[in-house]
């Protein structure tokens, strides 16, 4: 939240929504954690997940002609994370902004043709990253602990991919989550980024990957009881995503296989 409020942008406002009860904490008591000043807790009345984060405040802001930067409470963001995402939306102001996109081809190992062009380039991992990479394997193993990898440049060159992440952060407005986007499925509550992807895709907004970020640094409270290490509903992770990706290809025909085509 520090590095949120350390942003170069004029930010008109920094909200951190907290539902008065949580369907993965049962037992959450209510109580509010110390924030930064320049932080807002907002309580909604409603859980929809991980991506309460921003359907929250999309609800909220509903026809107001407004920008929303969101992302995950678990990582570290540079100053000019805001302005880079705006400068981006300046001239591309139909599509959703993110730093960190992939394809669904990377889940579901199928090919899906594409709707919107060009594409984005996944940098590769070249020589200085990996040399880095392995010097921070080696001292984790030396320390018996968790480390973030070594930070890289994700997107080489800018374009849009099917998924955009919150852990990379995004820019959206309001009015891209119509009513459906809150009505989210058992098991597939639990991750947010392929439905807020899906809720895009089926509205054929874009996702447009900005180039040349690197992947925000990892702060301790990935390692304390993070979502993505969860099983919820008999499902993990990746069984999660799986099953939302299927929601989508069987409810509103997108993201089909190539062949299916």
């Amino acid at each position: 939240m520090e590095t949120l409020v350390a942003q170069s942008a004029k930010v008109e406002e920094i909200r951190l929504n907290i539902p008065k009860s949580y369907r993965r904490f049962p037992d959450y008591d209510g109580s509010l954690p110390d924030v930064p000043k320049g932080i807002r807790i907002v309580r909604p009345e409603e859980d929809w997940g991980p991506a309460t984060k921003v359907l929250a405040t999309a609800f909220d802001l509903r026809g107001e002609d407004c920008q929303i930067a969101f992302c995950d409470d678990d990582n570290l963001y540079p100053s000019h994370w805001a302005q880079k995402m705006l400068d981006a939306k300046a001239e591309r102001p139909d599509d959703a902004i993110g730093f960190i996109a992939e394809d669904i081809a990377v889940l579901t190992k199928e090919p899906v043709v594409p709707t919107h062009f060009p594409r984005a380039v996944t940098a590769r991992k070249d020589l200085t990253y990996r040399w880095e990479r392995l010097k921070q394997q080696i001292k984790a193993r030396q320390l018996r602990a968790i480390r973030g990898k070594p930070p890289r440049i994700y997107v080489s060159k800018a374009g849009y991919r099917d998924t955009l992440y919150g852990f990379g952060g995004a820019l959206v407005q309001p009015d891209y989550f119509d009513n459906r986007s809150y009505e989210i499925p058992p098991v597939v509550w639990a991750v947010d980024d392929i439905w807020l992807s899906g809720c895009l895709a089926r509205q054929g907004i874009g996702i447009w990957a900005v180039a040349g970020e690197k992947i925000p640094a990892l702060s301790p409270a990935h390692y304390h009881d993070g979502l993505a290490f969860d099983e919820i509903e008999g499902a993990n992770r990746k069984q999660a995503n799986l099953a939302c990706i299927r929601y989508m290809q069987d409810t509103y025909g997108i993201w089909k296989p190539a062949e299916a085509q």
